[in-house]
């Protein structure tokens, strides 16, 4: 059984629509994977426990966020994600 605690990924970008300051964006923050990727980090974990050999992972998380519009705010907008993922995965 696959566990993927999001605190592991601070160094990987996950682009959110955050509303960032102007003091923010020129410091150079990002949102990450530790910051904003519960919804992704679970997602994975469902898959793997749902689908036997399932190779659904972070970075397949990832684009299907992007691919989705579903990188709101700071994380993940799951009346967006979920529907897509669950026709990715066929449930």
């Amino acid at each position: 059984m696959k566990y993927i605690n999001q605190l592991d990924y601070p160094n990987e970008i996950y682009v959110t629509m955050q509303e960032m300051s102007e003091a923010e964006r020129e410091e150079g923050k990002k949102t990450t994977v530790a910051n904003s990727g519960c919804g992704l980090c679970s997602s994975i974990m469902v898959a793997d426990r749902l689908i036997p050999n399932c190779n659904f992972g972070l970075q397949d998380a990832i684009k299907l966020s992007y691919e989705t519009g579903a990188n709101l705010y700071r994380g993940t907008n799951y009346k967006v994600y979920a529907p897509a993922f669950a026709k990715k995965l066929n449930f």
